[in-house]
């Protein structure tokens, strides 16, 4: 882990308090409830909440999720609150400044990544759960 730097480099793409904050607020006021639909989503180190069932859970929503391989297929990123707490306080782990170093990178690969919280996916999920009376998905929740 490495403490981030207050400067920040002219012209670089940095993943910070802010940004992730502004992704928090489209996911839950502004995103469709079929936005999972198709997407390949990344869960980072440090999660409070099982992980496989928020794997089922998006499964359900038509993403496929893993903790393993980031990779240029990936739409979302979702990092754990610890991780998030972490970045307030000025740490970035490893799997943040991989993406940060991508994200700067020739070509870009991930410029239209979604980066949003654990607490984020489940006040979504939990969302579209109750407008779509979703039994199955509540009873995975629960």
């Amino acid at each position: 882990m490495e403490k981030t730097s207050q400067i920040v480099m002219k012209g670089k793409k940095l993943i910070t308090e802010d940004s992730i904050l502004k992704h928090n607020y489209f996911i839950l006021n502004y995103a469709p409830l079929n936005y999972f639909y198709g997407k390949e989503v990344y869960f980072s180190d440090g999660f409070k909440e099982d992980k496989l069932v928020l794997f089922q859970l998006l499964g359900n929503l038509g993403a496929f999720a893993n903790d393993s391989t980031i990779d240029n297929s990936i739409s979302i990123f979702v990092l754990s609150d610890t991780l998030f707490i972490q970045l307030k306080a000025g740490y970035k782990d490893n799997s943040i400044l991989y993406i940060e170093k991508k994200l700067n990178s020739k070509g870009q690969p991930f410029s239209d990544l979604l980066i949003i919280t654990e607490s984020s996916l489940i006040t979504f999920i939990k969302k579209r759960t109750i407008f779509y009376s979703d039994e199955a998905t509540q009873d995975l929740i629960e």
